[in-house]
């Protein structure tokens, strides 16, 4: 026969708490659409209820509801952020029990999808080999499919492999991705590729080759030429004093030196200029003119 623990405190009959178990609605449920109830049951007397999440406790807010003396939760259109786990805490003057954890499954997304490119290039080559990536925020894990200039291709999973590439598959990819719980989709922006024709040089540079070498050359001498005139040139007056200009000879010697200067008369006849021993002399040359005797004048 069994028998129950009854406690009595101050001529009050207390059933010590046992038994608490969780019950739940629905544990798969879409997010921001789906409405979530969870109820809990316990044995014993006087009992009350408290709702955590891993640690935090529930509170009543504009999406979480507490009813029947908070043994009843409610959460409204749910989150991913709301999948626990919960516990139900029972406890009375006798005795607290906490109930085991209970998780929610919680579908969501497809979001924040992204299309990636093997080697980040817009331009290819023909025959080259390219892959490309989709990936989403999903759960359950998206389903992919992929277009080419909105148009569908027959290709489907999260990577898209183009083996030998040509031209006529230039254009702008795009994935899409999909969930099956949420009946959701998302499409990524395009991912423009544009694949050039490859021309092999089998007989050595080409005329257009050669042209841009010409002008590669061309501009590479105008910029050695605009950096010597701009930069080089202008330091090289600076450190000298001026173009063409000895900054090496002393003041002394830059004085003018008045020596051994001759001048021829129209007649024939000549003037001699030596050093002059008054500094403070100076003599006025008038250049020969014709029919005009040249003259010397001294000041």
């Amino acid at each position: 026969m069994k028998m129950t623990n009854i406690i009595i405190i101050l001529g009050i009959v207390s059933v010590p708490v046992s038994s608490v178990t969780v019950n739940v609605s629905s544990t798969d449920l879409v997010e921001f659409n789906s409405s979530v109830s969870l109820s809990c049951s316990s044995s014993g007397s006087s009992l009350s209820f408290l709702w955590l999440n891993r640690s935090s406790v529930f509170t009543a807010t504009d999406r979480v509801q507490l009813t029947d003396g908070g043994r009843n939760l409610t959460i409204v259109n749910v989150s991913r952020y709301d999948q626990g786990p919960f516990n139900c805490r029972v406890s009375n003057a006798v005795r607290n029990k906490t109930s085991k954890a209970v998780n929610l499954s919680i579908n969501y997304g497809p979001g924040n999808i992204t299309l990636k490119t093997s080697l980040a290039l817009e331009f290819y080559v023909t025959g080259s080999n390219v892959n490309l990536s989709c990936s989403a925020v999903s759960s359950p894990t998206a389903q992919f499919t992929w277009f080419l200039n909105r148009t569908k291709l027959p290709d489907t999973g999260p990577e898209l492999t183009l083996t030998n590439i040509q031209t006529s598959q230039s254009g702008d990819y795009s994935c899409q991705a999909f969930n099956t719980k949420t009946l959701r989709y998302q499409t990524s922006q395009p991912s423009p590729l544009i694949v050039l024709e490859h021309q092999p040089l089998s007989h050595g540079c080409s005329g257009g080759c050669i042209a841009g070498i010409v002008i590669a050359a061309v501009v590479v001498v105008d910029v050695v030429i605009l950096v010597y005139f701009l930069w080089i040139k202008p330091d090289a007056a600076a450190r000298t004093g001026g173009e063409g200009q000895d900054n090496t000879t002393s003041p002394q010697k830059q004085e003018l030196e008045y020596a051994h200067i001759s001048f021829q008369n129209t007649d024939g006849g000549t003037v001699q200029m030596g050093p002059e021993d008054n500094p403070t002399q100076y003599a006025e040359i008038n250049a020969y003119r014709p029919h005009e005797p040249s003259s010397m004048t001294n000041l």
